[in-house]
């Protein structure tokens, strides 16, 4: 740790607010704007014709001045007949449009599939529409590739059952395997196969092998060491 000097102990050298979390950006914030794609605004002009909500709701700002929903008028405003809700474009009733935004941005971001707080805060970012968390957050459930890359924090757990007896069984004609790795090397070997007979005797045959045992390699040792 530093330890402060004279200089840095000067009033006006301290701020009147500490605050190290502050955001630092090159350009204020009244310098950016909203963009939309042309084709996307030509797609929510065709279906705001239609949409009951965006009429309800133009019809509302213009005349009494009242927002439609439990809000602020300020958060509203009308822009090239397009709503815009808290700076967030108003989309219509429109399942495959809306399923169109979640898609495009859910699979074309460079890291891609975001999961479904991340989609949301993505998407809401530039779009609203009523029940819209609702939305995104079916759509990501319904995605195979984000199902596939969840952790499984209930796994199945499978039921161990008991071998079945055989009558009349012979010495190791029903066998199990298993393989005990990692152990120190000798005469080059680290691993011991072991099988043990669940037939009649309950004997077993240590057999001394490599982690790196293949298939072929397994079945020679069997064929020596257990059924020779």
């Amino acid at each position: 740790m530093v330890q402060s000097n004279a200089l840095s102990r000067q009033e006006d050298h301290v701020l009147e607010e500490d605050n190290d979390n502050k955001d630092v950006i090159l350009l204020p914030e009244r310098l950016f704007v909203n963009v939309i794609n042309v084709e996307l605004q030509d797609k929510l002009k065709e279906q705001l014709g239609s949409d009951d909500f965006h009429k309800a709701t133009l019809e509302t700002l213009t005349t009494t001045g009242l927002p439609p929903i439990k809000s602020v008028l300020s958060d509203w405003e009308i822009n090239d007949s397009l709503i815009w809700y808290k700076g967030r474009i108003y989309i219509p009733d429109d399942v495959t449009l809306q399923r169109e935004i979640v898609w495009t941005i859910h699979e074309g971001q460079p890291f891609g599939h975001p999961g479904q707080f991340g989609t949301v805060d993505l998407v809401q970012r530039d779009y609203w529409w009523p029940g819209m968390v609702k939305f995104i957050k079916s759509f990501v459930d319904g995605c195979a590739i984000c199902q596939q890359m969840k952790i499984n924090t209930h796994p199945t757990k499978v039921r161990i059952h008991s071998i079945e007896e055989t009558l009349n069984a012979t010495p190791f004609q029903i066998i199990t395997m298993d393989l005990v790795t990692d152990l120190p090397i000798s005469d080059g070997f680290d691993t011991i196969m072991v099988m043990v007979d669940h037939s009649s005797s309950k004997g077993a045959i240590f057999i001394p092998c490599t982690k790196k045992l293949d298939v072929t390699q397994a079945a020679e040792l069997l064929l020596h060491n257990v059924y020779k």
